[in-house]
């Protein structure tokens, strides 16, 4: 454990979304404590932070959710009032720098981060849809700021999930419920779990694999309609019992990996609403998540057995569309068209 002549790491200097996450990465050391254990620690205070989460937000450089934060602070012994000089460095690095006193009225430059490409700004829509209601309802001890975030990302889901050509999520056909194959449109794989290629973590994922492979073995994947056009994707498995596939940390931005998680109500990290498209494959899906609006990919090269799927900016490439077909096929349906 860390003892009382040990310096607290704090967040003051950190100036970019890399070097909040440095401090972050550095107070977790302090602690000399486990993922697990921190984890457990954070439970005990009525945090929510798994393990993996965890580890894979301080493998990041970009700036994570301020509960996430909160929960870290908290699980390594500090108290409310580090917690807040936390959360305000988190405020203050997302806010940006502060502007040049009004000198110029030009845009200011768009950042060179040179790693992951962080979210841009999040727009504040009016929310205008009768079911943003349902989905802003949070869990005790949510802050408003998360109420805010699934607002708007429920706002997004509903509100332009009809772009780059193709039918939008209103047409008629939709995908089948139940025991499902989620094959690649680009290279016919099949969605099934495995690990980051890069060897990063070992937490399981979701990847493409060769569809004799991803159906004979665990996990069995289902659809689950939660809503007109919204659908979780759940994996069975034997061992590891039912999840859902969720974006990492509820991310916005580009870059974020799919991975199985605990099923939870109203999380639109773990919604996806299948949109419809005849381009530039006919009868596939667009799988956009709900928190984001944005779209599911691959990890280059995404030809590769074992691409991670990844959360990114929508293309309309046959990367971003998937065939969804009832039941656990051993090779592409008859008559499929796959690129080549």
């Amino acid at each position: 454990m860390a003892t009382l002549h040990e310096k607290v790491p704090q967040p003051g200097q950190a100036k970019t979304e890399a070097e909040f996450v440095a401090s972050m990465r550095a107070l977790k050391d302090w602690s000399r404590l486990t993922y697990r254990q921190l984890a457990e620690r954070a439970e005990s205070h009525g945090d929510v932070l798994p393990h993996s989460t965890l580890a894979n937000a301080l493998a990041r450089s970009t700036l994570p959710r301020q509960e996430l934060v909160a929960a870290l602070v908290r699980a390594c012994g500090c108290g409310e009032d580090a917690v807040e000089v936390w959360l305000a460095a988190h405020r203050r690095i997302a806010a940006g720098p502060a502007p040049s006193d009004g000198l110029s009225e030009s845009a200011p430059e768009a950042s060179s981060a040179p790693s992951a490409p962080s979210a841009p700004p999040p727009s504040r829509p009016r929310p205008s849809y009768a079911a943003l209601v349902r989905f802003a309802r949070t869990r005790t001890g949510k802050s408003a700021g998360v109420a805010l975030g699934v607002v708007l990302a429920v706002g997004i889901g509903l509100a332009f999930f009809t772009d780059e050509g193709g039918r939008s999520a209103d047409a008629v056909r939709r995908p089948p419920e139940g025991k499902v194959t989620i094959r690649a449109a680009h290279s016919g794989l099949c969605v099934t779990e495995g690990r980051e290629r890069n060897g990063r973590t070992d937490r399981a994922l979701a990847v493409q694999q060769d569809c004799e492979k991803a159906n004979s073995a665990p996990p069995v994947t289902l659809l689950e309609r939660v809503d007109e056009g919204i659908y979780r994707i759940q994996w069975s498995h034997p061992e590891h019992g039912l999840g859902c596939l969720t974006v990492d940390e509820g991310g916005t931005g580009n870059g974020y990996l799919l991975a199985p998680q605990a099923c939870e109500e109203d999380q639109p990290q773990q919604r996806f609403l299948m949109e419809a498209v005849d381009t530039p494959v006919a009868d596939g899906y667009r799988l956009r998540p709900m928190n984001s609006g944005k779209c599911v990919g691959f990890v280059d090269p995404a030809m590769a057995k074992g691409a991670e799927l990844v959360q990114s900016s929508c293309t309309g490439s046959t990367e971003q569309e998937f065939f969804i077909e009832a039941g656990r096929l051993r090779t592409p349906a008859p008559g499929a068209s796959i690129p080549g």
